[in-house]
């Protein structure tokens, strides 16, 4: 292909333009951080050295076509390629991945983790559900045995009592739906823009058809359960057991204990659950991203390659922009880098040093390294610390030397303490020209803060440009108040230089780490209402058994039993509950540590601290729930 035939294709991308497409609302792709696309257009020299790999392909496969079908004809389509240009292809090869499956990797483990706490809630509501029912029935149970003693068979006597929790389904499930609706309204605006899928966040019928029948299974086995024990039992067992005094048998009130335990250890899994990953999202916030976020504006240029054709060009439109924009009264300094830390988006290559230890770096193999164009300011504006030599100069132009600065981990991964400076590496893939290494400074976490990341090799701008870019301006005051100015300061370079995703850099720090504030939150929120529930059933259940138990407690008093002993048996059988109960939610936070560990940053899945404080707070909330029950105690004059 020409450079004739190279004009014409750009020149034929260029004129899609002129078709305008309105897409729907809910479109969000690549996320929801964007509302306009335009035409892909190319550099023109990449199509003839052929050696920009970050582009990717969505391709939709035909019907009946299955991944495998399609990996094994790109390897075909990868194999000539390599044969018809050996010089630059060889190594390369096509990677075939489901689009579903690549989005949502990143999230899987924490969706996982979030569906299990949904999943606990659930369950320790229904348990309470399920204890207040059973309460309410065995309160029945005299009424329930007489209708059968005068002939009602089990069906009618289960129907009778099916058909009474029916309005008590209907209000409270339709409060819940409400409720779940003005939730997802509510955080919808708050959801990370690069969370996957979040536009299809909403009621569907699967959800709504699995939360309606967990809510119709436990009423109807707890609502027709009473029936078929009174239909069972006949009347003179119902009576008989009443006027005992018992507390409903021995059966049910383990049934009514068993639910509390199971409440409180799953409720004791979310608390360990929301501990962790609050330690862990409190450990993240202490790490150094390697830069100074703070009095830094940002944004992003897209540099249009009609206008601006050669690197030349575009070099010395980022540099008048650079010049405006120093200029401007409370900048304190300004630079450019192709792609902003900590923003999504990686650009590695291996990297090749020359006579360099085979052991620790193979030659023609290389080190696998980020690479950053930057201006000689980035530096300075992001307060990167120059560790070794100097950094770019304007004098690092594509006539002069080539030259290159790498970050303190390359320099000891590649050097082991040997001084770099005067040293020389380049790109390991064929045709590029050594570069002398004439500085080295700190490190960058440039993907996400809990990954240290690889090493970085920065190139002058100059020498190796790109039309994708970051402005990154440090300021002596606030710096959204410059944002006009920098605004305008572009704008007096070029009016139709579009900007975008403009924001402080403390503002994309906070970003990168949406995602986990997101898993936290929720999963803090029911712990907490897990907690409260839990409460609650203990509450309910001990102040019952203390109901049922009045003769009892009255007698006791009477032989000369003080009332502190009565809400001693009171309290003990509460710590029984909560002891058995939290023995389970640990055993079960234990088996569940493998997938937590993949969630924490610098905190073991068994933290100590972590497993002790849940733990002192629910046995806080049990407490409460006993003592409250135990005030019947104290307080009943008709002991």
């Amino acid at each position: 292909m020409n450079d004739d035939d190279i004009w014409k294709l750009v020149a034929y991308i260029k004129s899609f333009r002129t078709r305008d497409e309105v897409q729907p609302p809910e479109f969000a792709f690549p996320s929801r951080d964007y509302q306009i696309w335009t035409p892909l257009t190319f550099d023109p020299q990449e199509l003839v050295t052929r050696q920009n790999y970050s582009y990717l392909a969505i391709a939709r496969l035909a019907p009946g076509v299955t991944i495998d079908q399609a990996r094994a004809e790109m390897d075909v389509i990868a194999a000539q390629i390599v044969r018809e240009h050996p010089v630059v292809a060889t190594g390369i090869g096509v990677e075939v991945v489901p689009m579903l499956s690549d989005t949502v990797a990143a999230v899987r483990a924490p969706l996982y983790v979030l569906l299990a706490a949904v999943v606990a809630m659930l369950l320790i509501g229904c348990a309470n559900l399920a204890n207040l029912l059973l309460a309410r029935a065995v309160a029945r149970q005299r009424e329930l045995a007489v209708r059968a003693a005068l002939g009602a068979g089990r069906a009618r006597l289960v129907a009778q009592s099916i058909a009474e929790l029916v309005p008590l389904m209907v209000i409270g499930g339709a409060i819940g739906v409400v409720s779940a609706a003005w939730a997802i309204d509510a955080v919808a605006p708050l959801l990370p823009a690069d969370l996957p899928r979040a536009e299809n966040i909403a009621l569907h019928v699967p959800v709504l058809a699995f939360a309606a029948g967990m809510m119709t299974a436990i009423a109807l086995l707890v609502g027709a359960w009473p029936a078929l024990e009174a239909a069972r039992s006949g009347l003179a067992a119902a009576t008989a057991d009443l006027s005992r005094g018992a507390t409903t048998g021995v059966r049910r009130a383990r049934t009514r204990d068993l639910l509390v335990v199971a409440q409180i250890a799953a409720t004791l899994w979310l608390a360990i659950g929301a501990t962790l990953l609050t330690r862990s999202l409190a450990e993240l916030r202490r790490v150094h991203p390697g830069f100074n976020p703070e009095r830094v504006y940002s944004l992003h240029l897209a540099i249009p390659r009609t206008k601006y054709r050669n690197d030349r060009e575009v070099a010395a439109f980022m540099r008048r922009i650079l010049d405006r924009v120093e200029a401007l009264p409370g900048v304190v300094a300004a630079g450019m880098v192709n792609r902003l830390p900590l923003a999504g988006g990686a650009q590695t290559a291996p990297i090749e040093f020359e006579g360099v230890d085979p052991t620790i770096v193979a030659p023609g193999v290389g080190l696998q390294a980020d690479m950053r164009p930057v201006t000689p300011g980035y530096f300075r504006a992001l307060q990167i610390p120059t560790v070794e030599g100097r950094a770019f100069t304007e004098n690092d132009t594509d006539e002069a030397q080539a030259v290159a600065i790498i970050d303190d981990r390359a320099a000891t991964a590649v050097f082991r303490g040997a001084d770099p400076i005067g040293r020389r590496l380049r790109f390991a893939i064929p045709n590029q020209p050594w570069r002398t290494i004439v500085g080295v400074v700190g490190h960058v976490r440039h993907d996400r803060l809990d990954d240290d990341g690889r090493p970085q090799v920065y190139w002058s701008y100059k020498q190796n440009t790109q039309d994708r870019e970051a402005l990154v301006v440090r300021t002596a005051g606030d710096p959204s108040a410059l944002a006009q100015s920098i605004g305008a300061a572009i704008r007096s370079v070029d009016p139709e230089q579009p900007i975008y995703d403009a924001r402080t850099l403390d503002d994309v720090v906070e970003r990168s780490l949406a995602q986990r504030w997101l898993q936290t939150a929720l999963l803090g929120a029911f712990a907490a209402m897990a907690i409260l529930l839990a409460s609650i059933g203990v509450y309910g259940v001990i102040a019952y058994g203390v109901g049922q138990r009045t003769r009892e407690f009255g007698i006791r008093l009477a032989l000369g039993a003080r009332r502190g002993e009565i809400v001693g048996v009171v309290m003990r059988r509460g710590a029984a509950l909560f002891g058995v109960g939290a023995a389970i939610g640990l055993a079960a936070a234990a088996a569940s540590a493998r997938v937590l560990s993949t969630l924490l940053f610098n905190v073991g899945a068994f933290d100590l601290v972590s497993f002790a404080a849940a733990t002192l707070v629910l046995s806080r909330g049990v407490d409460a729930g006993t003592r409250g029950s135990g005030l019947a105690v104290k307080r009943g004059p008709s002991l």
